[in-house]
């Protein structure tokens, strides 16, 4: 679907909080890079709208508006049937568009809770009104059924539409929505980690929710940490929690500093390999002090090496390709 280029002051799109507020708020660092971008180069991205409601680009709208830069519209009028399918697709489309944390998406995700609730008891009544108001046997051989209900033509003569119908009502009951479950894939998690973030975001004292969003510790570690300080007195909870966040920092610390002496280490030796110069009289200092062996040896390992050395190459050029190397 196109979008419309419109005049920011003259377009009048309606905000609604609650679609506003599913989508994390941007840092005033990451709002202020953006309106200069916009301001740069223009609004490149289009606002998307659902009856006339924005379901995507606050932040670009406000820029724009406030700029009277121009900017496109997306109407995605006939995307959606209610607000429950929208909200829905707003989560899922932060998702695509911002690296965010596992603990993160689940928060997001378990903003959907109600609505998913409500469709699963709405399917579970639709299921009772099926096998209530159809005394219909589930079995897989339906020909004295049908001959019975043609008798008495209270159903269509077609075979294959009775069939049709008898299976949608079997999958119906057969699967029935688990909230926790609808929840945990949306999210693209566990239903395990949507329990443990539940717990979290209920009985973690406010340091340890912070530093889970910020990613600064797992899921994991903040749910052991909850579940931990959860029979102090309030006014010791936090205390306790920062003692153990602090521990957490401090291994983190020891585990960032590990790898980094091991890169270290790897990129002496990739630069050395790659700049050493190579001649006969290093060659032969080489064999020298190497360990004796066989030189069908030594040119066994240069033959590897050779092989090591392209895949390293094609690591270098795909990095090029997108443009991680600066």
């Amino acid at each position: 679907m196109l979008g419309k280029l419109v005049e920011a002051q003259t377009c009048g799109l309606k905000i609604r909080e609650e679609f506003k507020n599913l989508i994390p708020p941007l840092m005033e660092e990451e709002k202020t890079e953006l309106e200069k971008s916009i301001l740069m180069f223009g609004c490149r991205d289009k606002v998307i709208t659902w009856n006339g409601i924005i379901i995507d680009g606050h932040n670009r709208y406000e820029i724009c508006t406030r700029n009277k830069i121009k900017f496109e519209i997306l109407n995605m009028d006939y995307d959606f049937e209610n607000e429950e399918e929208v909200e829905q697709w707003i989560i899922k489309n932060q998702f695509a568009r911002r690296n965010i944390s596992s603990y993160q998406r689940s928060i997001l995700a378990l903003q959907l809770k109600e609505s998913i609730a409500k469709k699963a008891k709405e399917n579970q009544g639709i299921r009772s009104d099926l096998t209530s108001s159809r005394n219909l046997p589930y079995v897989d051989d339906l020909s004295n059924e049908l001959a019975e209900f043609q008798n008495n033509n209270e159903l269509v003569n077609d075979k294959s539409v009775l069939i049709k119908q008898k299976n949608d009502e079997k999958r119906l009951i057969e699967k029935p929505i688990n909230t926790r479950e609808e929840i945990a894939k949306i999210a693209g998690v566990s239903h395990d980690t949507i329990h443990k973030v539940e717990t979290i975001e209920k009985e973690a004292p406010k340091v340890i929710k912070e530093a889970a969003k910020e990613n600064i510790i797992s899921v994991n570690k903040a749910y052991k940490i909850t579940k931990e300080v959860k029979a102090l007195k309030e006014e010791e909870k936090e205390n306790k929690a920062e003692e153990l966040l602090n521990q957490q920092y401090t291994e983190k610390a020891r585990k960032v500093d590990k790898e980094k002496k091991i890169a270290d280490k790897i990129a002496d030796i990739i630069y050395g390999v790659l700049t050493i110069e190579i001649d006969e009289k290093r060659i032969g200092y080489y064999l020298e002090y190497s360990p004796a062996e066989p030189l069908e040896k030594h040119i066994q390992r240069c033959d590897e090496s050779i092989k090591k050395l392209e895949n390293m190459k094609s690591i270098f050029e795909n990095m090029k390709k997108i443009k991680v190397v600066k």
